[in-house]
């Protein structure tokens, strides 16, 4: 009964309706779709078992689904809230892009005896560094510094040099809601030359600050960025990563 069950599908979106709240597609007030999967797991065939026991979980789980689906919308509701998802959509599938891919472009130095080692002085390591990088590697790096400079630009506003930096909330969640932080996270745990490769050092330096603007004075994303805490707390991940830098402080701050 098509014609029925249309109604009743209207009627979910219906706030004027008494009715609205007790919608029954089956006439049994959704009993006979349990009993249904119920006598199926029952079954001596595995896949049919399985497939009952998948739709029963979800019957139970759909409304969790739901609310967290709604948490995650998101109104675009000005010409330069749909500019922002747009660019930030458009880096955040390159940037993804270029982590998975990261082997092919990210600097690996050469295997040398213990002899030529030991001769070779800082000079003679970052020459053979630039010479290293083909253009097209060069191209990935900056490609990929253009886009954490944007995004860090999305998190945080500052009117000049010097000046108090406030976070931006409605970008923040926008940024949270394509899930930017998951790419940049995996960004952080790539292998990389600690010692001689500087373009990845000023990356992985992006990256960091990235995360700190990102959950600065936003709980929410101080949340998410604390079920990945351990990554922070590594020495062999966080502190040996950039030591020039000495930007790790202020995202445990943020956290805490």
């Amino acid at each position: 009964d098509l014609e029925s069950i249309g109604v009743q599908a209207e009627g979910i979106f219906d706030c004027e309706r008494s009715d609205a709240a007790n919608l029954d597609l089956d006439g049994q007030g959704g009993r006979t779709f349990l009993r249904v999967l119920l006598h199926l797991i029952m079954h001596d065939y595995a896949p049919l078992v399985s497939g009952a026991l998948h739709l029963l979980f979800r019957h139970f789980s759909q409304r969790q689904e739901v609310l967290q689906a709604f948490r995650q919308v998101q109104l675009l509701v000005s010409d330069s809230d749909v500019e922002s998802y747009k660019q930030i959509k458009s880096d955040l599938d390159i940037l993804r892009q270029s982590v998975e891919k990261s082997e092919l472009w990210v600097y690996k130095a050469k295997a040398t005896d213990e002899l030529g080692a030991t001769d070779a002085g800082g000079d003679a390591v970052s020459l053979e560094y630039n010479a290293a990088l083909s253009q097209e590697q060069r191209n990935e790096y900056r490609k990929v510094k253009d886009i954490l400079i944007r995004m860090n630009k999305f998190c945080v506003t500052a009117s000049g040099p010097g000046s108090v930096v406030k976070p931006r909330k409605h970008e923040q969640r926008l940024l949270r809601n394509v899930g930017v932080h998951t790419v940049v996270l995996d960004l952080l745990q790539n292998p990389y030359d600690e010692k001689d490769d500087e373009l990845m050092k000023e990356l992985m330096c992006l990256a960091h600050e990235f995360l700190q603007n990102f959950c600065l004075g936003n709980q929410q994303n101080q949340v998410l960025l604390h079920n990945h805490l351990d990554l922070f707390l590594n020495p062999g991940v966080s502190f040996l990563i950039i030591p020039k830098y000495n930007k790790l402080a202020k995202i445990y701050v943020y956290l805490i």
